[in-house]
């Protein structure tokens, strides 16, 4: 899990088809970040800019 948490991605390509079958739900913690809530139960931090 560390690892996932402590890598950049970059994205090649985006389908909306397939994040919308991964991901349960996101909010917003304030201005600068999201907790993205994927559907297996992992939940993600991100900073957004």
């Amino acid at each position: 899990m560390n690892m996932i948490e402590n890598e950049k991605f970059e994205l090649e390509f985006f389908d909306n088809v397939i994040i919308r079958k991964l991901i349960e739900c996101i909010k917003v913690l304030n201005k600068t970040e999201i907790l993205i809530i994927f559907k297996g139960g992992i939940e993600v931090k991100a900073e957004i800019e």
